[in-house]
């Protein structure tokens, strides 16, 4: 079935790359935010710091192996096929040779459970290497991308598997998803009493059922979602200023803003502004 399918393409210091994204088919459409397909050429190998999404992040990948590391942690995944990149609160490191071919998928932190059959809690902060995670569904998976010769054909292949997961996978707790619609809506601007009211769970109930299904409690959740809110603000087109992008977003000032860009991206964010306009491939490649 033909599907709407946005092309973007730049060179920019020697860079060349090209991104084509589409939307989710229905069925999906509360499991998976959108897919990317991402190619980059590069002169020199590519390293970059990939602050942590709200959410899960399927790579596939179709070109030369890349390298994942999560900050802090010891192992790096080499994935010349495909890896599942955890929600959490840690960057990953994203490294290169000079150039990819990736497709990622961006999913709620509650297709852990739905699709691939695992708590979002068991791959927080991590990096899984996609076969480890998801076994003959994962291997067949690959190999169906690998034969598609088309963005169109690629999208498809995800279509059908990740359909097939959720239509496999375990039951989600509907007062548990109201929670987590109800952060997103807000932009991560509520408080841990509204949740409690919303759900009628105790403070401790709230904590286990979100570190369980979503792979962090919601007061960590609901910061990394107006932290990245925050970020979407500073990579759109202008100058709108810091301090209005914080009181948006419910920050209490601009310090608390910052704090949070220093805690998940390593710098302020006037700093993070500079580097999408020095690093355009990984501006356009970055999570949304």
């Amino acid at each position: 079935m033909a599907r709407m399918i946005r092309v973007r393409r730049g060179t920019d210091a020697g860079v060349h790359w090209a991104v084509a994204e589409t939307r989710p088919p229905a069925p999906l459409a509360d499991l998976v935010a959108g897919y990317r397909s991402f190619r980059e050429f590069s002169p020199a190998p590519m390293v970059r710091r990939e602050p942590p999404c709200s959410g899960l992040v399927l790579v596939l990948n179709r070109d030369t192996p890349i390298s994942l590391t999560r900050e802090h942690s010891a192992r790096t995944v080499s994935a010349p096929a495909g890896a599942l990149v955890g929600i959490g609160q840690l960057s990953v490191e994203a490294a290169h040779d000079g150039s990819q071919d990736v497709l990622e998928v961006r999913l709620s932190p509650l297709a852990a459970l739905r699709i691939f059959g695992i708590t979002g809690n068991e791959v927080a902060d991590r990096v899984i290497d996609l076969v480890d995670l998801w076994g003959k569904y994962g291997t067949a998976l690959l190999e169906q991308f690998a034969a598609a010769d088309s963005s169109q054909e690629r999208f498809d292949v995800l279509d059908s598997a990740l359909i097939s997961g959720a239509e496999r996978g375990r039951e989600l707790d509907p007062v548990l998803v109201g929670a987590w619609q109800a952060v997103l809506t807000r932009g991560g601007a509520l408080t841990m009493r509204e949740l409690q009211d919303q759900t009628g769970w105790s403070r401790r109930r709230l904590a286990e059922r979100f570190r369980a299904q979503v792979g962090l409690t919601p007061k960590a959740a609901a910061r990394l979602v107006r932290y990245e809110h925050a970020a979407q603000l500073l990579r759109r087109p202008g100058t709108r200023s810091i301090a209005s992008i914080a009181l948006t977003c419910g920050y209490f000032d601009q310090a608390h803003l910052n704090r949070d860009f220093r805690d998940f991206t390593g710098c302020t964010p006037s700093s993070f502004r500079t580097a999408l306009r020095t690093d355009p491939a990984g501006a356009a490649m970055a999570c949304e």
